[in-house]
Order: C-alpha cells, then sequence, then structure tokens
C-alpha cells in the first residue's frame, strides 16, 4: 500500500522503503509457509509438494506479470502499475470478506495433529 501511495505521489524513496517494507513481509510470510507445511507432510513426499508450491508460486506471479507487461504497450506504465496496485489492494481485502461470508469448519484437535 505504502508503494502505491508512494507512486501516485511521485515519491522514489517511499516506493523503494514501500517495496522493502512489502518484500520483507512477503519472504517472512511465504519461510513461513513452507516451514508449516515441511511439519505436517512426511519427509517422503516434502520434495513433491514442495515442487508443487513452487509451480503454482511461478504461475501466479508470472501470469499477472506478462498481462501487466502486455497492458504497459496500451496504456503505459504508470496507469498499469497504480491498475495493478489496486487490484491487489482489493484481493487482499476481499480475503476476511470472503472468509466471513463462506466461513471453513474448525477440524478437531485430533485430527490437526502433524503426519510423520
Amino acid at each position: 500500500m505504502v508503494s502505491l501511495v508512494a507512486l501516485v505521489e511521485g515519491s522514489l524513496a517511499g516506493f523503494l522503503a514501500g517495496s522493502a517494507v512489502a518484500g520483507l513481509g512477503f519472504g517472512s510470510g511465504f519461510l513461513g509457509g513452507f516451514r508449516t507445511l515441511a511439519g505436517i507432510v512426511d519427509a517422503a513426499r516434502r520434495a513433491e509438494l514442495f515442487s508443487a508450491v513452487f509451480v503454482v508460486s511461478y504461475l501466479a506471479f508470472s501470469l499477472p506479470a506478462l498481462l501487466a507487461g502486455l497492458s504497459v504497450t496500451r496504456y503505459g506504465l504508470r496507469p498499469t502499475a497504480l491498475g495493478y496496485g489496486v487490484v491487489v489492494v482489493l484481493l487482499v481485502v476481499s480475503v476476511p470478506v470472503l472468509d466471513r461470508l463462506h466461513p471453513r469448519p474448525v477440524p478437531d484437535r485430533q485430527s490437526a495433529l502433524p503426519v510423520r
């Protein structure tokens, strides 16, 4: 969000700072996800799961980047970056809303134990 505001305001320092904070947050979250997955999957299946996660992650980043690259030629860099940022913010905001609309059942404690 800081990067998006900095882009609108034309602040290079704000954009770089926002990007650094976002990168640290994303990196920590991604690492935390992998640590969680590593703890609940037995060692024999870990590589299989991690490779699937990486494929989905690469697709999740590359397809929007390709679409943004195509839209830059039509709309320009700044409008594309702003549109991309707005879409990301809308997706982030929609997660808690959708979670409230479609709550997931809470598993009992025994079935939530790690599989080893």
